[in-house]
């Protein structure tokens, strides 16, 4: 496998992630100005009341410090030769 694909692979696999998180933040705004955010603090403060909100990189429920407590959302992997991806287990 040259080089130059390799890096299209890598290039495709970092657009694909901020595309995805993007999708996921701009679903979790529309989802927050729904819920009544209109302002800067009442987008602020529903946010943070947010509980459950099933995005596409999976569930986001925010905590008193504002982190998302919800651990399906991140995902271990493995990279394999042929760069498909395993989905590993949690510790």
């Amino acid at each position: 496998m040259s080089a130059v694909i390799v890096q299209q692979a890598i290039n495709g696999i970092v657009l694909g992630s901020l595309y995805v998180l993007v999708a996921l933040g701009l679903t979790l705004i529309a989802d927050v100005i729904k819920r009544g955010g209109k302002d800067a603090q009442s987008i602020r403060d529903t946010l943070a009341a947010t509980k459950a909100f099933v995005g596409v990189t999976g569930s986001v429920e925010f905590d008193k410090t504002n982190q998302n407590i919800k651990m399906d959302t991140i995902h271990y992997m493995e990279t394999l030769p042929d760069l498909s991806w395993k989905a590993l287990g949690w510790n």
